[in-house]
């Protein structure tokens, strides 16, 4: 049996560290001719012990180490890596994220090398060097898997590398497990409300700073309107009282929290906070937005689907799960319907953009027409065919074997 090795950071936050985990588990669960094992960098104890062949590194940096100090470190990763895929006789090693990928490329005991994109690598590109610094990874490594159409044009056009390198391979989505929310600010909150929920990380990237003003906007129009005047009263998904729940935690808590209460928008807008069980959260929306700027391939906008909710996207990465059949790489400047959603431009922090205005409309849009929800929430499962958990395990499997691992 040949033996795959998976290497990422850590298995805590985002996107790519779940892809991680989700392939490791998948293959060890199959008979498909692979063992796998899994490294990670940093420890998280409410994980690990759920996680077979588990191999945490001894050496890692601190957030107070300089960049001497990283550097050395990263050295003694690299010969640690070594030491791992030579005892464990490791066929394959396959990493997450830049700086995994240095260590996988730079650690090679003759087994093949892939390195997994997860994201427009060009837009975190302000430098030569940093250019150059992901070239290593990509010009040394057998194969390149990127998660998105997008990300592999990136790939192909701004660093130079051959198309023929480069496999496709989504992120999945899997059968949302929903229980019942024990969270009583919560189920208070949005009781015999509208509920309209963004799911990320309290990060600048994510715009949730946008979207509360795209939301504030709308509820100043829905004023004028006096179905609205009423709607706690109301029944009807379109007489009930909008209400906005982020879920998620980050740096920029502070700052949307004192932006909530100077707007006097604490009845309106709920910081959540992060939750283990967000699909649990999202079966009690109405309406998804994603308000993000870039995405490589935005998982909580799949999960939100995976629920049957209506979502609207920024133009961040969520096209080719929206409007599919449209080229990948446009752009749009105004309220796009999508096959399977509705698309809108992104937000920035610039105070002159007013694209968060755009998005107030969409949202209006959505609220307003119930036959719009109900169709895009019914499409749901026909546009998540593609992103099925066992297409994707199987299409990593395939990968794997392309990539052959003989020594």
């Amino acid at each position: 049996m040949k033996k795959v090795l998976f290497f990422t950071h850590n298995l805590s936050h985002g996107g790519a560290e779940k892809i991680v985990r989700f392939v490791h588990e998948y293959i060890n669960s199959h008979d498909c001719g692979w063992e796998s094992w899994l490294c990670i960098v940093y420890s998280d104890p409410d994980i690990e012990s759920d996680v077979k062949n588990l191999i945490i590194m001894k050496h890692h940096s601190r957030k107070t180490d300089n960049k001497f100090s990283k550097g050395i470190n990263v050295l003694k990763q690299i010969k640690e890596m070594r030491a791992i895929k030579k005892s464990l006789g490791i066929d394959v090693c396959v990493s997450f994220l830049s700086g995994a990928d240095i260590i996988n490329v730079l650690s090679g005991t003759g087994e093949k090398q892939i390195v997994s994109v997860r994201n427009e690598e060009s837009r975190f590109v302000n430098n030569i060097l940093q250019k150059e610094y992901r070239l290593i990874s990509y010009r040394n490594c057998d194969r390149i898997s990127a998660v998105s159409a997008r990300a592999k044009v990136d790939l192909t056009s701004f660093f130079g590398i051959d198309p023929h390198k480069i496999i496709e391979i989504p992120n999945p989505v899997s059968r949302p497990q929903i229980n019942q929310v024990d969270d009583r600010a919560f189920t208070d909150f949005v009781k015999d409300r509208f509920v309209i929920m963004n799911v990320a990380r309290l990060f600048e990237a994510k715009s949730q700073l946008q979207l509360i003003k795209a939301f504030q906007k709308l509820l100043d129009e829905l004023k004028q309107d006096s179905i609205y005047s009423k709607a706690d009263a109301g029944s009807s998904s379109i007489a009930k009282s909008p209400v906005l729940v982020i879920v998620g935690d980050g740096p920029l808590r502070k700052d949307l929290e004192n932006y909530i209460a100077i707007n006097k928008l604490e009845d309106k807008v709920l910081l959540a906070g992060e939750k283990r069980n967000v699909a649990s959260y999202l079966a009690a929306a109405d309406l998804f937005v994603l308000s993000s700027r870039a995405e490589g391939m935005p998982n909580a906008l799949l999960e939100a689907m995976a629920c049957g909710l209506p979502c609207i996207s920024t133009d961040c990465g969520a096209r080719e799960i929206l409007a599919p059949d449209t080229d990948p790489m446009y752009l749009t400047d105004s309220i796009e319907k999508g096959k399977y959603g509705i698309l809108i431009p992104t937000c920035s922090n610039d105070p002159n953009d007013k694209n968060y205005l755009i998005m107030s409309k969409a949202i209006e849009m959505m609220l307003n027409d119930e036959e719009m929800r109900s169709r895009y929430s019914k499409l749901s499962k026909e546009a998540l065919e593609r992103y099925d958990k066992d297409h994707i395990g199987e299409e990593w499997i395939k990968l794997l074997n392309e990539t052959g691992g003989n020594r």
